[in-house]
């Protein structure tokens, strides 16, 4: 037999459960032990789904990388924005995939390393004039659809597995 993860937490919720519980005197402990075994079922919740989500995010944020890093050269920004912009285009270059499904950890660092500079750039287009540049008002409507769609991910995401206390 090869237990899963789920069926870890499984083992380890049930034996909290049926051993550790029923010793427990202090009031304390008990609350604790508590939050642990929420904790557990929370995560028996997400496991499995997690490097899907995370996967599905890496794979919209590579295009909404690309389609801004298409924009770049017709935007003629300088300064912080083509900074923002030439470090968007190398992550671009750089978010293909690996052939073999990677880790869910790998992909999150890389996902935030994305974000981050993603970030960068929206502060960065504050203070351009966007009326006048079609290239960087493009760049803007692309990351904001990215944002969009991440945060409906987020909302799914926590909804699957929400912590109530």
């Amino acid at each position: 037999m090869r237990p899963d993860v789920g069926d870890i937490l499984a083992a380890v919720q049930q034996g909290l459960m049926e051993q550790v519980m029923p010793e427990i005197t202090n009031p304390h402990v008990m609350e604790r032990v508590a939050y642990m075994l929420m904790m557990l079922d929370h995560c028996m919740k997400r496991w499995d789904r997690a490097y899907s989500f995370v996967r599905e995010e890496h794979e919209d944020l590579r295009g909404a990388l690309k389609k801004i890093a298409g924009e770049r050269t017709e935007s003629g920004a300088g300064g912080e924005t083509e900074a923002a912009l030439r470090e968007l285009s190398v992550l671009a270059a750089d978010a293909e995939p690996e052939e073999a499904p990677g880790s869910s950890v790998t992909l999150r660092e890389r996902n935030d390393r994305a974000r981050e500079a993603l970030s960068r750039l929206m502060h960065a287009l504050a203070s351009e004039d966007l009326e006048k540049n079609v290239p960087l008002r493009s760049v803007r409507a692309h990351a904001a659809a990215y944002i969009r769609r991440q945060i409906a991910r987020d909302r799914e995401w926590v909804q699957a597995g929400e912590i109530v206390w």
